[in-house]
């Protein structure tokens, strides 16, 4: 065999864990684009009006497709385990949502 060699690892720990309530997925034929998404409502005082504003804050997880499908396999294996563990993990209902309708007003048409 051949020689000895030391490797020395430094490990990076400035990012923390990121909370996400959202998420969102797309694909090309070389890369698979997950962005996990933190909204936080908050209150502004703007003049002497309070306004609500949303802060969203995002981490995109760039993959290519032989990760993707690990990373797939490696959560279908946890999440049986957490059911298994801990019970069915049970979704809520997701209400459709309604497309936007735009009022078209001729005169202030740009383009």
């Amino acid at each position: 065999m051949g020689e000895k060699r030391n490797i020395n690892l430094s490990i990076d720990h400035s990012n923390h864990g990121f909370f996400s309530d959202g998420m969102s997925l797309l694909n090309r034929q070389d890369k698979f684009f997950i962005d996990f998404r933190q909204n936080t409502p908050r209150l502004d005082t703007i003049g002497e009006k309070q306004q609500q504003t949303n802060v969203v804050k995002h981490n995109t997880v760039i993959l290519d497709p032989v990760m993707a499908k690990a990373l797939m396999n490696l959560l279908q294996d946890s999440l049986k385990n957490f059911e298994k563990n801990h019970g069915k993990i049970k979704m809520p209902k997701i209400e459709k949502i309604k497309e936007l309708e735009v009022a078209r007003d001729p005169e202030s048409y740009f383009g």
